[in-house]
């Protein structure tokens, strides 16, 4: 069975004649999130975090647990953004046409087609484009609930997001997401699976390597981590000039995580 495994309110201003608020509702294999941001304050008011029970296939049950469950699936938004958090993307270059015929075709190379899959791409910094595919059941049932929600992909908000020299680790429950930028060009953007400290740390470095980052002379951001986690970052130390934990912003829901809820596991859910 699914279960919230977290909810977090603060004071919604949006009315049916006044939306001030937008929704990003985060999608991964397990999970769903909700993260609601105040567009005029730019501060995150509230914050729910459903998780499937992993014999469940599919999203149905996820989907429908929350629509009985959710505090806020019944609110008023101004913007709805669906936000996929899958490794199933690629990230190419532009093309001048946005042809999605050319961004299939890439997309295929590296992950193979299924069926009954919808392609979407998003368009973000230096000419380059997010491309990604979702499912025509998970697009239907959230569909239902927010009929004017647009995909977007979790990538396509880290590169709007990050500064030309960035190496970055977003950890979720499941894997992690490492993003790796020198002079404002892109090295890398991947998943992967959450390990013991050792596997992880070879991962990093891994990528680091063959992205030619010098790890010595770079700041390692990590955003998400638990205190499960802790002793890792701390060994990172040894690699990384310096290791900063990402926190969660300290106004608006901030308050509220700060007493409840570890303020940096949930970071990754207010990039946006």
């Amino acid at each position: 069975m699914a279960k919230k495994k977290m909810g977090v309110y603060g004071f919604q201003e949006s009315t049916p004649n006044k939306k001030v608020e937008d929704l990003y509702l985060m999608v991964d294999h397990h999970s769903i999130a909700f993260s609601v941001k105040n567009n005029k304050s730019n501060d995150f008011v509230c914050f729910e975090y459903f998780v499937n029970d992993t014999e469940n296939i599919g999203w149905n049950q996820l989907i429908g647990y929350l629509q009985n469950n959710s505090k806020l699936i019944q609110s008023n938004y101004d913007n709805i953004y669906f936000v996929l958090n899958t490794p199933q993307f690629i990230v190419t270059k532009t093309n001048q046409k946005n042809d999605p015929e050319v961004y299939k075709n890439e997309l295929n190379l590296v992950h193979p087609e299924k069926q009954e899959e919808e392609l979407y791409f998003n368009n973000v910094e230096n000419n380059q484009t997010v491309v990604y595919s979702i499912a025509d059941s998970l697009n239907t049932l959230l569909s239902r609930s927010f009929p004017t929600g647009k995909w977007h992909h979790y990538a396509a908000f880290l590169l709007k997001g990050t500064t030309p020299n960035y190496v970055g680790v977003f950890m979720f429950e499941n894997n992690f997401c490492i993003i790796l930028k020198d002079n404002n060009a892109l090295k890398l953007i991947s998943y992967f699976k959450v390990g013991g400290d050792d596997q992880n740390t070879y991962h990093l470095l891994n990528a680091c390597q063959n992205a030619s980052i010098e790890t010595v002379n770079s700041t390692i951001h990590i955003a998400g981590i638990d205190i499960s986690q802790l002793n890792w970052s701390t060994n990172l130390k040894k690699y990384f000039q310096q290791v900063t934990i990402q926190m969660a912003p300290s106004s608006g829901i901030g308050l509220n995580l700060n007493k409840e809820y570890p303020h940096h596991t949930y970071s990754p859910y207010f990039i946006f």
